[in-house]
């Protein structure tokens, strides 16, 4: 079974998640020096699903890289801070908060936007997923906003339980359509 794109689904052997497509690059770039030999020539899926220690795992089955095995943290996997969004400029789930909170907005998706312009990115070697987070944060930024401007307190522990399980439940890539990365 297949997806729109003709790719095969394959699912996280522990979790049961859809994978996402990553490159060998990304693998490379971010798992400690003494698991650079499990690397196969095969093709790796990321695993997003909260509850599960798998990260990267191979199509085949033959193996899996987890959260111990990465040179990073993998915001979608952590619950306590800090949890990265933007790994190429070294921005946090927090770090967007706390700026909605003290000024009700947010200029991180613009600064981001920004660098990609000025600086580029490397996505594909910073982020786990292999991919670029703007899209992601934008969207993330927005949701952040939604209590705001309803009247909700951004404070409440309400609020920041459900941005976690947000971040959990869109984190799994989102490059804008016609951005560079």
């Amino acid at each position: 079974m297949g997806n729109t794109k003709g790719e095969p689904i394959v699912l996280c052997p522990v979790s049961g998640t859809k994978g996402k497509l990553v490159k060998t690059v990304t693998l490379r770039s971010l798992l400690k020096e003494e698991h650079q030999e499990r690397i196969t020539q095969g093709r790796y899926r990321f695993c997003d699903a909260q509850g599960c220690d798998v990260v990267y795992f191979a199509e085949d089955g033959s193996h899996v890289f987890t959260k111990a095995d990465l040179k990073v943290r993998v915001g979608v996997k952590e619950t306590d801070a800090p949890r990265p969004i933007c790994y190429c400029f070294n921005h946090t789930v927090e770090e967007i908060f706390d700026e909605i909170q003290r000024t009700g907005t947010s200029t991180i998706p613009d600064e981001i936007a920004r660098r990609l312009n000025t600086e580029g990115c490397d996505c594909a070697r910073t982020n786990p997923q292999g991919s670029c987070c703007l899209g992601v944060v934008k969207e993330f930024v927005k949701e952040v906003l939604l209590p705001a401007l309803f009247g909700s307190d951004l404070t409440g522990d309400s609020v920041v339980r459900q941005l976690t399980r947000w971040f959990v439940a869109r984190v799994g890539g989102g490059r804008p359509a016609g951005r560079p990365c």
